[in-house]
């Protein structure tokens, strides 16, 4: 499921303006400079969701900036994105200001507990500071992300009471819910452990044909010491190229609306505790061992529906908001930054 940006998630990735004299701009919204720095922090998030999106690996990051993505290098694509995005945001934040609100003590107290948060999680203070210096983004200006986008959080919380642009109704919910799942009924889901033979690089890129042999031989091969007998997850720790194996040493959720149709036949419509033959999907070969199966309602999913379509529109609302306001971009640094 491609993920979506919500003002939550802005308190992580959004930019703000940087009010400090001296710092080099990427533009301007309503007269206000937008800092470098804090455009340096958002263009991260979004270089790291479109490596998500196109699946590449880290050590083939380098090589995707340089290909073509929607008829431009992946680096410009990723740009273009950021300044879009960071212009949106501000302009939710002059709009909040027009209402009313402001950076109060909240939004302070609960900024500085964010940050706190955000330093433990990379290994204290020190390694935050060095991690937003490598991205090219100053503490002082990811401290301004975090506070304006609490401010951000109260306003689109009230104005969600008073105006009708986030009323979401059933159809549409059951519509997102058929366009995702082909299908208006229960979702099936497994929940499994499974060896995989990747046969793509790190760019995602076919294996040579000698190499695709060789891994199907390998996965055909250990398929059938696992049904002589030998333990699945010895042979899974030993042999599985799952990049993320060592998260979910006790299984997975897989959707049934997520797989191809191969692994949908095999996989799906085994019972509980048994294990699959080699079942190649778009980057390699699996062996699944089904723990259990699970069902999932349209009710038991609708509120993650609702809260995509509820981004979604907060995105929507914001380009209309932004149109109010007279934006520029300062191409001398836009062009610099790589």
């Amino acid at each position: 499921m491609k993920r979506f940006i919500c003002v939550f998630l802005l308190l992580v990735t959004a930019i703000t303006l940087c009010s400090c004299s001296g710092t080099a701009k990427i533009g301007t919204i309503d007269g206000k400079g937008v800092s470098v720095e804090a455009f340096n922090y958002f263009l991260y998030t979004v270089k790291e969701d479109l490596l998500f999106e196109a699946d590449v690996m880290e050590d083939g990051a380098e090589t995707f900036w340089q290909t073509e993505v929607e008829g431009k290098k992946a680096i410009e694509l990723a740009k273009e994105k950021a300044f879009e995005e960071v212009m949106s945001f501000e302009a939710k934040y002059l709009k909040a200001l027009e209402n009313g609100f402001s950076i109060d003590e909240d939004c302070r107290k609960n900024a500085e507990e964010h940050y706190n948060n955000a330093a433990s999680a990379k290994g204290g203070d020190a390694e935050l500071k060095a991690f937003l210096k490598e991205i090219g983004c100053s503490e002082k200006a990811y401290r301004e992300i975090l506070e304006k986008s609490y401010c951000i959080t109260a306003f689109i919380a009230e104005y969600k009471k008073t105006g009708t642009d986030f009323e979401i109704s059933d159809e549409e919910i059951y519509q997102r819910i058929y366009e995702r799942y082909g299908e208006m009924g229960p979702i099936t889901s497994i929940f499994a452990k499974q060896i995989i033979f990747t046969t793509t690089d790190s760019n995602g890129n076919p294996l040579p044909e000698d190499e695709l042999v060789k891994k199907k031989e390998l996965a055909d091969s250990i398929y059938e010491r696992i049904m002589s007998g030998e333990d699945f997850d010895t042979l899974m720790k030993q042999y599985s190229e799952d990049p993320e194996l060592e998260n979910n040493l006790d299984g997975y959720l897989i959707l049934e609306a997520d797989v191809s149709e191969e692994m949908k036949n095999k996989v799906f419509s085994l019972e509980d505790g048994t294990v699959s033959e080699p079942t190649e999907s778009d980057y390699g070969y699996h062996i699944v061992k089904v723990l259990s199966k699970n069902y999932s309602t349209m009710d038991s999913i609708a509120g993650n529906i609702r809260l995509d379509l509820e981004a979604e529109k907060e995105s929507a609302l914001a380009e209309e908001w932004k149109k109010e306001y007279t934006v520029t971009r300062n191409d001398k640094e836009f062009e610099k930054i790589q």
